[in-house]
Formats: structure tokens, C-alpha cells, sequence
């Protein structure tokens, strides 16, 4: 296979991957905040610095944040710009992948597209953000029950996964409940609501029930999230993704290494034990080990060398 073939197909994967996760904590954000107090006050920061990992000075609006996140053609993290790009990789390598992904790829940057020239309520966003889930669950799922597992698969998986990775360490280094103001407001019952939109932003929150059985408590949650080996959004499951994925490529045996190892330090991590501090510090060292993989894939794979 071709690099840039191969290159588009990973793109591909992360872009769509991108895109539904974004929409999915969003949907989750505006949802907790339904379930709060009126009047409650809103630090809408938290969720931009979530998706773009980088920190916001000025004070921002529900309805900056809307636009900005979810409709902005010149914000490169917003969902509009993920299905974009997705649709740009998947237009190269249309003979690769089924055409009803293909298709579906199209009909949503059409929605996405008609919807930045009209205004956005909270019902509409709403509608919006679910019409994205299950646009781009369809389109995953049409790759999954549709494609050889060739090396095609394989790369559009990797790509996958270490999206899926990445983006789900930056919802836990969100802390749950960073939508919430840092002050004497906010209280125990406030903070179980943030870990239940954190689940339900990962489509956990019954997968969550049954493997604890109990209610949602902080620690068990986020034991969930980071190494429950059957959820497939845990960072453990989505690094075991990436880990067998590069088996069945022509890559050195160190990269596959160095994903197992950081797969055991996720296991690792005392969960029990953690305060939001530690788990952000740890989140960002994932993020640096993932950071590094994606490197090594990008100058392996397509002969792109990194700094």
C-alpha cells in the first residue's frame, strides 16, 4: 500500500473518531447543566480547554462555545472541521473504503454546512449534535461490518484508536466537573453529576452499572474509564486496540513495546487514590507517551519526520 494512502486511511479514522467525541462531550456538558441548579454559574472554559487542550484567557458564552465548537469552519477542532477533514481523507481513498461510508461522510458535512447559516437554539443543538453521534456511528459501523481486514483496516483502525485514546484522557483530564465553577458552590451531589456526564459522554454510564454495581462514585468511575479491559473506551482496551493493530503491520517491535508499557502503567494508576490534581498530571504524561507514538507511527509508516 502507499504511504499517503495509508496516511489518509489513519486521518480518516481519527477524524471521524474526532468528531463523534467532541459531539458526544458536548451533548454531555449541556445535558449536566440541565441537571443543575438555575442560575447556576458555568465555567464554559473547562470544556473549550477539554477539546483543544489549550488554555483560554478570556470569558466565554454558551453561545460562542456552541458556534465555536460545533459550526466554526475556522476552528480546526470544531466537529464541522473533523467531518471536513474526514471527508477530505475518505475522498482520496474512495476505492477503499464501502461506498455507503463514503456516502453517509458526505450527507453530514451537507448537514453541518447548511446549518453554520442558521441561527442555533438549544433544541436545535441538540438535534444537531445527535444527527453527528449517529451519523458517524454508522459510518463506524459500516467500516467495521463491511471492510477487508487488510492492511486498509489496519491503518484506519490505528487511526481509531489512538484517537479514541487521546480524546478520552482529555475528557478525564476535564476533571469531571471543571464545567463547575472552583468554589464553595460546588458540592458532592454536583460532582456525581459531573462523573455521570463524564460516563455518559462515553456512552459508559450502564456498561458503568453493571461492571460496578453501585452508584457513581468518583474513584470507581474513573477505574472504569482508565482499565476496565472490556469497555472499549477505556484507555486500557483503546491502547490494546492500538497494541494488536500494529502487530499485523511491518513495524519494529519496539513500537508495539512501548504501547504495552503504557498500557501497564494505565493499570497501574491508583485510581482509589487519585484527587483531580494527580489524575491531570497523569493524563498529561499519557498524553506525551501517546504524543510519541503518533510521531513514531507518522515517521514509520508515511516519511514524515517529526521535531
Amino acid at each position: 500500500m502507499l504511504s499517503r494512502v495509508a496516511e489518509h486511511l489513519y486521518w480518516l479514522g481519527r477524524y471521524i473518531e474526532r468528531a463523534e467525541d467532541t459531539a458526544r462531550l458536548f451533548d454531555a456538558t449541556a445535558n449536566l447543566i440541565m441537571d443543575l441548579p438555575e442560575h447556576s454559574p458555568v465555567n464554559w472554559n473547562g470544556l473549550v480547554e477539554a477539546v483543544t487542550a489549550e488554555r483560554v484567557e478570556s470569558e466565554t458564552t454558551e453561545a460562542r462555545v456552541s458556534r465555536w465548537l460545533i459550526l466554526d469552519a475556522k476552528n480546526s477542532s470544531s466537529v464541522r472541521s473533523c467531518i471536513h477533514s474526514a471527508r477530505e481523507n475518505g475522498r482520496v481513498v474512495r476505492d477503499q473504503i464501502p461506498k455507503d461510508a463514503w456516502e453517509s461522510l458526505n450527507r453530514i458535512d451537507l448537514m453541518l454546512s447548511d446549518q453554520a447559516l442558521s441561527a442555533m437554539s438549544r433544541r436545535r443543538r441538540a438535534d444537531l449534535l445527535r444527527d453527528v453521534i449517529w451519523g458517524c456511528r454508522h459510518i463506524s459501523g459500516v467500516l467495521h461490518g463491511s471492510m477487508s481486514r487488510d492492511e486498509a483496516w489496519q491503518f484506519l483502525r490505528l487511526g481509531v484508536q489512538i484517537e479514541r485514546a487521546d480524546m478520552s484522557s482529555r475528557l478525564l483530564d476535564f476533571k469531571s466537573t471543571s464545567i463547575l465553577p472552583d468554589n464553595e458552590w460546588t458540592q458532592e451531589s454536583d460532582a456525581v453529576l459531573g462523573w455521570m456526564a463524564v460516563l455518559q459522554a462515553q456512552d459508559g454510564y450502564e456498561m458503568y452499572r453493571q461492571s460496578v454495581n453501585n452508584r457513581v462514585r468518583a474513584a470507581d468511575a474513573l477505574g472504569f474509564l482508565l482499565s476496565d479491559r472490556s469497555f472499549p473506551r477505556s484507555l486500557t482496551h483503546a491502547l490494546g486496540e492500538v497494541e494488536s493493530g500494529l502487530l499485523g503491520l511491518p513495524v519494529d517491535a519496539e513500537l508495539p513495546r512501548v504501547i504495552r508499557q503504557a498500557r501497564q502503567w494505565v493499570e497501574q494508576l491508583p485510581a482509589q487514590r487519585m484527587d483531580s490534581d494527580d489524575l491531570s498530571q497523569a493524563m498529561d504524561q499519557f498524553q506525551a507517551r501517546l504524543g510519541w507514538v503518533h510521531d513514531s507511527i507518522l515517521d514509520s509508516f508515511f516519511n514524515r519526520k517529526t521535531n
